[in-house]
């Protein structure tokens, strides 16, 4: 099994097909110098492979020292590959000794053979799970198919909402590079049959374990052409019977499971000597179990000979086949805090993405940040590389039986929906839940939530999906009579409550997150105190009309209130108590759609949502507003002009179909005042300001300002034409650009500015690559996204960006660039057209600016252009 660099190479295959009859040597060596990172795989017999060694050592020629080489030891020790001794020693005579090969060249493949050795890397043995050894043979044969797609966790992705069918759309997208609108999986079914007919694919299906899953993503061997391969990973034996060959992961043998043991204690192949015996005692407690051996063999690294003594002790007391009590060792070996987060991971959060969970783990005072850093160490959670959190579900597993408790103490957390369903109508075993996070996944649930009044000690408090509320007695409206005030964070869509329990004072309360609820006002009593509330999100409540008393929340930094159609008012004791001085950590604000509202805050907001509102102008106060860096106004659709009232902090206003929007960002007018922004269909703006010339002067404003050249800028107009200044010629998808260096001097600053014409209807996701090619050969790629889409007719997209590159980089920067666009509005391009300015010719303009003490150049930029129609 000799992978070397197939991983990346699939990747770029998949890409860049190989023309029949073309080299594939210079191709594949292309394609490590093209590559951002590297994948090395190195087995037993690799070294036998001359074109293996040629691979590596173009990597350490391209990659060298750069962090970017990953190397994987697959049942071999890296000290033999760093000192070429046994297979590999052997295969390196044999090379030294054919004459198509210079000493040189042999000396190179040793050299590189040594680096990679040297760098950090992972050992992996035959413990490796069926996911992994999967995903492995998948890396090593993909490019051989037409088209190839890797669908990890079926099980897990098979339980949210619409699963299979994201599932579906995943398998289509990765072999036909083409997203499909599937509505449900009938149509998916229909899909893969059709559109796969033809083509020889490999498809890997993980961790299967029911029968829907296989009859929707490959259901028969018919849907695909003659060659195609399906591999299924499952727990589950009888789903594979009869339709698959079966193969068993083998298990490991006393030498194998020491091994790994010893990796993950001592970072070598075998204990030390005085750890001998005791390493093989803790192996067999393992049950050669590979999740067993990884989480004690993180239990005791570093710990002394005692401290293992006791753990063997305590192991030894286990009965022989309970492995779910062994695990809980290093459960019970953890730090008070650090348990909770992770029984709140196994219950909650597992396959969340990091900082979201983080995020609420953090509301409750868990300090996150270093707890899942230490769970992390013990081998007890994991972050994939989507930045997802994830388990073993073994531990998974433990961690769930554990917060269950047992018969007399109740449950600590409640997932279940069912079970969540069970507590509301016993209202037993409830005193010891601290917290619950159900999502509701059926349309309509009736439900009574007063066993919630006895969860005293309830800090988190997650109640999501959709359901209805039984009606008590004979008032027709719920009501609550105590929620905890121990609640850290409390979300709760479709809340069904006017109001909280008068008893309600949850001091320690971070995050209020009661979406499409019933809640009609907050903050009524002004000896309420709330200090550590930071955010509200109250989008959707329909019924929701004041704000009292904002001295309530001094630390609020994030106001939600999107369409909430019935607000009237806020600060309703503004005269009185001044409570606008309060709001002074308020960094968001988001009023869309809030009609009703009659009366603006005004405090240090850096971010303010007013867009599906009706006024005409901006009240003038807005200029008081002086950290507001971001101001969104789409569908305004009576707003008719903006300018003087603009604060001059501004960093980008967005005004969207504001249709009768007449005036902003005039060209005519002396002003200061320089922002980015994008103005989808503002129709009436360019028939008064030509949008060309609208676009060049703010271009232009933005360049003269010494402070904003270090910002991004961007705008987007109605039009069809580009400005003069870029020349426009032919051009396909993929260009390559050389820009002199100016002799001048050395380099402080790279910037890029674009120009593009997008065709009426382009749907969101255009951008434009950039690479910057290195005098050692390495590249820097940065993506310019465009914001937004054309809307219903052609649009102006300019945008000005500077490049976060390191000093080395800038004297590094060779000159030259490559360009590449992307997205769906090419993929249905009848032509394009577009052209550069080189860097000679913008010296002559505005772009260019000298430190004339020190003749350095400050910055330079690239102006592009590319037309679609």
């Amino acid at each position: 099994m000799s992978m070397g660099l197939e991983y990346q190479l699939s990747k770029y295959w998949s890409f860049f097909a190989l023309d029949k009859g073309k080299q594939i040597e210079p191709v594949l060596l292309n394609a490590i110098r093209d590559s951002h990172f590297a994948v090395v795989v190195l087995t037993e017999n690799y070294a036998d492979s001359h074109w293996c060694l040629k691979e590596l050592a173009k990597i350490v020629e391209c990659m060298g020292d750069s962090g970017r080489i990953r190397t994987i030891f697959y049942h071999v020790d890296p000290s033999d590959v760093r000192n070429q001794k046994g297979s590999f020693e052997e295969a390196m005579a044999k090379h030294e000794n054919d004459q198509r090969f210079s000493s040189d060249e042999v000396e190179s493949w040793r050299k590189a053979l040594t680096k990679v050795a040297n760098q950090s890397g992972e050992p992996v043995r035959k413990d490796e799970n069926k996911s992994t050894l999967a995903e492995a043979y998948y890396n090593r044969i993909s490019h051989n198919f037409d088209g190839s797609s890797f669908l990890p966790k079926v099980r897990e992705v098979s339980k949210k909402e619409n699963g299979i069918v994201e599932l579906q759309k995943q398998l289509l997208a990765d072999i036909l590079i083409s997203d499909f609108a599937i509505g449900h999986v009938g149509n998916g079914i229909n899909y893969i049959r059709s559109r796969l007919d033809a083509k020889k694919v490999l498809i890997v299906l993980d961790d299967v374990n029911k029968l829907e899953q296989l009859n929707a993503l490959a259901g028969n061997e018919k849907w695909f052409a003659k060659g195609s391969i399906i591999i299924v990973t499952s727990r589950e034996e009888s789903l594979l019977k009869g339709r698959y060959k079966i193969y068993k992961a083998e298990d490991l043998d006393s030498t194998e499971a020491l091994e790994l043991f010893s990796w993950k204690v001592f970072d070598n192949t075998e204990p030390p000597e005085e750890y001998m015996e005791s390493s093989k005692q803790v192996v067999e407690c393992a049950n050669h179990l590979p999740l067993a051996l990884i989480v004690f063999g993180s239990l005791l690294r570093g710990k002394t000979t005692r401290e293992w003594m006791s753990a063997l002790r305590r192991l030894r007391e286990c009965p022989a086949k309970e492995n779910m009590e062994k695990l809980k060792l290093s459960f019970d070996d953890l730090e008070e805090t650090d348990r909770l987060i992770f029984l709140d991971i196994a219950c909650f959060f597992k396959g969340q993405e990091e900082n979201n969970v983080k995020s609420i783990l953090d509301s409750c005072g868990f300090e996150p940040e270093f707890g899942i850093s230490n769970l992390v160490a013990k081998s007890m959670l994991s972050i994939q590389e989507d930045r997802k959190l994830w388990m073993h579900d073994k531990l998974q597993e433990m961690g769930q039986q554990i917060s269950r408790g047992n018969e007399a103490e109740g449950p600590s957390r409640l997932w279940n929906e069912e079970e969540f369903n069970r507590i509301l109508l016993d209202k037993t075993g409830i005193e010891k839940v601290e917290a619950i996070v159900v999502t509701f996944r059926n349309e309509i649930t009736t439900l009574n939530f007063e066993a919630l009044s006895n969860m005293k000690r309830l800090r988190l408090l997650m109640i999501l999906g959709c359901f209805d509320i039984t009606k008590s007695g004979t008032s027709s409206t719920p009501k609550l009579d105590y929620l905890s005030n121990n609640l850290r964070l409390l979300e709760w869509n479709r809340f069904p409550f006017k109001e909280f329990p008068p008893t309600f004072r949850p001091d320690k309360l971070v995050k209020l997150k009661l979406t499409m609820s019933k809640l009609q006002r907050l903050f009524w009593n002004k000896h309420i105190k709330l200090p550590n509330l930071k955010a509200i999100d109250l989008t959707q409540s329909e019924s929701f009309k004041t704000i009292g008393y904002f001295s309530a929340v001094p630390n609020l930094e994030q106001l939600i209130l999107s369409d909430c159609l019935q607000l009237s008012e806020i600060h309703s004791e503004i005269d009185q108590e001044r409570s606008i001085t309060v709001l002074e950590k308020l960094t968001e604000l988001n009023l869309k759609n809030c009609e009703s509202l009659r009366k603006l805050p005004l405090a240090s907001l850096e971010n303010l949502v007013l867009s599906k509102n009706p006024f005409t102008v901006l009240p003038p106060s807005i200029s008081g507003l002086s950290h507001l860096k971001f101001l969104d106004l789409d569908y305004c659709k009576r707003l008719t002009s903006l300018g003087p009232e603009l604060p001059s902090s501004l960093e980008l206003v967005n005004v969207n179909y504001c249709y009768s929007l007449k005036s902003f960002l005039d060209p005519l007018k002396a002003s200061t005042f320089n922002c980015s922004a994008v103005c989808v269909e503002c129709f009436e703006l360019v028939k008064r300001q030509d949008s060309v010339f609208t676009a060049s002067t703010a271009l232009d404003r933005h360049f003269e300002d010494d402070r904003s050249r270090e910002r991004k800028f961007e705008i987007v107009l109605p039009g069809s034409k580009l400005p003069a200044r870029f020349q426009q010629s032919y051009w396909k998808s993929t260009r390559r650009v050389t820009f002199l260096r100016p002799a001048s001097g050395s380099i402080r600053m790279i910037c890029l500015t674009l120009a593009v014409c997008l065709g009426a209807d382009s749907p969101d996701g255009f951008c434009c690559d950039a690479k910057f090619e290195m005098n050692d050969g390495n590249w820097k790629m940065v993506t310019l996204d465009c914001p937004t889409n054309s809307g219903s007719s052609d649009h102006l997209w300019i945008t000005y960006v500077p490049l976060e590159f390191s000093n080395s980089d800038l004297e590094n920067f060779s000159g030259h660039i490559e360009f590449a666009f992307r997205g769906k509005t090419l993929a249905g391009a009848g032509k394009c057209w577009g052209g550069v300015l080189e860097f000679g010719e913008v010296a002559g303009e505005f772009l260019e600016r000298y430190d004339s003490e020190n003749k350095e150049l400050l910055f330079f930029a690239a102006l592009l252009a590319l037309g679609i129609e």
